[in-house]
């Protein structure tokens, strides 16, 4: 194939926050419990992950950061840490099934929201209602049959 003939991949970052209710800060170690109790793993650029093995090998699904920049949540500075809320995101297509991957992430947000008792917020910082939950989740189902389409 001649470069640059190829068909670019159509990509979506899609992202979610939880914050503290009423502007509450959330405390370094409660945010590294919650974290580990939803089987995160912490690791590249001192951020959290979703790992998924993909061919034998490690592969980041979706990650977590502090929405403050430079978004660290290196668990050695848990104690000092205080912070307004976190940012979730991930790049589609990625490593597993973009409709799996959205709803685990949903999930993930809501399981660390109740845990730190905040609220899962959607790109535009707006309380993720459940239409909006549908729309990503359909904007998400079309890409993947783009991708497949695209694939065939």
């Amino acid at each position: 194939m001649a470069q640059g003939s190829e068909t670019p991949v159509e990509q979506k970052i899609v992202v979610l926050h939880v914050v503290g209710r009423e502007q509450a800060q959330f405390a370094g170690d409660d945010i590294h419990r919650a974290l580990q109790a939803s089987q995160l793993l912490y690791g590249m650029r001192d951020i959290y992950h979703r790992v998924a093995e993909v061919n034998g090998r490690p592969e980041s699904v979706f990650s977590i950061a502090n929405m403050l920049k430079p978004g660290n949540l290196d668990p050695e500075q848990a104690a000092d840490l205080q912070t307004p809320g976190l940012v979730m995101f991930m790049v589609l297509p990625g490593p597993v099934d973009g409709n799996k991957a959205f709803h685990d992430m949903l999930q993930t947000a809501q399981d660390v929201a109740n845990e730190l008792g905040g609220v899962v917020l959607d790109d535009k910082r707006l309380p993720l209602t459940r239409q909006a939950a549908q729309y990503l989740i359909d904007e998400i189902a079309q890409l993947e049959r783009r991708r497949r389409l695209a694939d065939a």
